[in-house]
């Protein structure tokens, strides 16, 4: 019996992928909702190896994205970058896919609202070119 258990345990052990969600993660997004904010403006800024790293101003109203200006001109982010640009619960989903995929992530929380403030991703140990790194600043509650 113990023999069965031990080989359990360490299939359980071989299975898993990235690094486990903390206690950290799981009280921010626990304070986010409990904040309960369903409008509000972020600048989302996007370092990686992609097609554009300008900040942008997300803003959210009644939960759903209003809109995504660059802050360098005021122009509306484009269709096929707007993933690059999440609100707060893309930035929770974002992380989440971290702990899921990553090989590495460090994750800094919001004090008071409890969004990820900053996020470093390196999907793959030792590659070239696969990190990314993602803040928000800004964050205005409407």
């Amino acid at each position: 019996m113990r023999a069965w258990f031990a080989i359990v345990s360490l299939f359980i052990v071989g299975c898993s992928t990235g690094p486990d969600r903390d206690e950290a993660f799981l009280a921010a997004k626990a304070r986010w909702a409990a904040q309960n904010v369903s409008s509000y403006e972020i600048v989302v800024r996007r370092s990686c190896f992609c097609a554009t790293t300008d900040p942008v101003k997300v803003t959210v109203v009644n939960g759903q994205v209003t809109a995504r200006v660059f802050t360098t001109d005021g122009q509306p982010v484009p269709a096929n970058l707007i993933a690059y640009y999440p609100d707060v619960p893309g930035l929770f989903d974002l992380v989440e896919d971290g702990y899921d995929r990553a090989a590495s992530i460090n994750v800094t929380f919001d004090a008071q609202y409890g969004f990820p403030a900053s996020t470093v991703i390196d999907y793959v140990a030792n590659a070239v070119d696969d990190e990314v790194a993602i803040s928000a600043t800004g964050f205005v509650k409407q």
